[in-house]
């Protein structure tokens, strides 16, 4: 054999035995893009309200509202009132709070009856029912929009129901602790309930308006509603 070839011929043989001992190239794990989230934020419009968990509304929550908006402590309930000032007083509007248990309601005998609306007294309520649904739903002139349906408030899991409230209807609701009867003339309403059981504990959500302004304001009061959250 020639020379030269068998000299390039030993070079291309070390070559291969070379290239086969190298170790294999390791591939470079390309590290995946952090994402950061920022941390729930309530807006700088926006006010935080905490209960004052005392002898007044005793159950711990929050909700959040923007300027328009206030709330009213009393017993047992708090009010969420919309007093834009650029409007009377007596255009505010706004929706409720309430811890039921212990509470009464009226008698569906009186309830429609003109001659009770301004007498109403302790008297014309009775016990809170064990069908809080079918009781407003018997109401005599109460027509039932929406039948009950689930909803969930806060991570709680309640019921709903939304009615237009009979031509003539006194308030339905006497709390516990309260001086009065809660409301004054709910008739002819579009009226939004929602019953939560908080811990054991019976929680009322009320919203009404007339029926021009329920639709448009409904919106704004579940925003509120949704922003709700109930602490231990």
């Amino acid at each position: 054999m020639n020379t030269h070839k068998l000299l390039v011929s030993i070079l291309i043989l070390v070559c291969v035995l070379l290239s086969a001992c190298a170790p294999a190239a390791t591939a470079t794990a390309t590290p995946a893009p952090t994402t950061s989230i920022p941390p729930t934020a309530v807006p700088a419009n926006m006010t935080t309200f905490h209960s004052p968990e005392n002898a007044s509304f005793h159950l711990p929550l929050t909700l959040n509202y923007g300027p328009d908006w206030e709330t009213n402590v009393h017993a047992n309930a708090i009010d969420i009132v919309n007093a834009n000032p650029a409007v009377p007083q007596r255009e505010w509007w706004g929706a409720g709070i309430s811890l039921v248990d212990g509470a009464k309601v009226a008698d569906p005998a009186k309830i429609t009856d003109p001659g009770q609306m301004k007498t109403s007294s302790l008297s014309d309520f009775v016990p809170w029912p064990d069908d809080f649904f079918a009781y407003v739903s018997s109401i005599p002139g109460m027509k039932v929009i929406k039948d009950p349906e689930p909803i969930t408030i806060g991570g709680v899991q309640g019921t709903q129901i939304i009615v237009r409230t009979p031509a003539v209807m006194h308030t339905m609701l006497w709390l516990k602790d309260d001086w009065t009867g809660l409301g004054d003339d709910y008739s002819n309403r579009i009226e939004q309930l929602i019953l939560l059981d908080v811990n054991g504990e019976l929680v009322l959500l009320e919203f009404d308006d007339s029926p021009e302004k329920f639709d448009e304001r409904y919106l704004l009061v579940q925003e509120i509603f949704n922003s709700i959250t109930f602490t231990k």
